[in-house]
């Protein structure tokens, strides 16, 4: 994926990669080809460990689940492949809509004070 996004990115550009903290995201594999491309400015930002609503994937797999797979009971992989596909296809024809983050200030607050909280604890111990 990094190969692919070089290429098709003009050179002189830096390319800003928002991930989920996933150890792949920073595996040897990653390191060692960052490693032998330094002409090329890759900037990495993690999203918070605890923050999935961050994820629009997460957002995605969280409607998949619900509308798609709750319930399920496909008879082999060729039938679940069609039905997903089918969904899909409805989804992104009558559904789809640009998400919308509907948590407020107060939470984020609040978050960033349960994690400062759990720092300290860290800290500590």
């Amino acid at each position: 994926m990094l190969a692919l996004l070089d290429e098709q990115t003009p050179a002189h550009l830096p390319i800003h990669l928002i991930l989920d903290p996933v150890s792949s995201h920073w595996s040897a594999e990653v390191a060692k080809w960052l490693d032998t491309h330094r002409q090329r400015t890759f900037l990495f930002h993690f999203l918070p460990v605890h923050a999935s609503w961050l994820s629009f994937i997460e957002v995605w797999f969280s409607i998949i689940s619900r509308k798609c797979l709750k319930r399920a009971d496909f008879a082999d992989a060729t039938v679940a492949t069609q039905q997903i596909e089918g969904f899909i296809t409805t989804y992104n024809t009558h559904l789809a809509h640009p998400f919308t983050w509907k948590k407020g200030v107060r939470f984020y607050k609040r978050l960033k004070a349960k994690i400062a909280a759990r720092q300290e604890l860290q800290l500590a111990a």
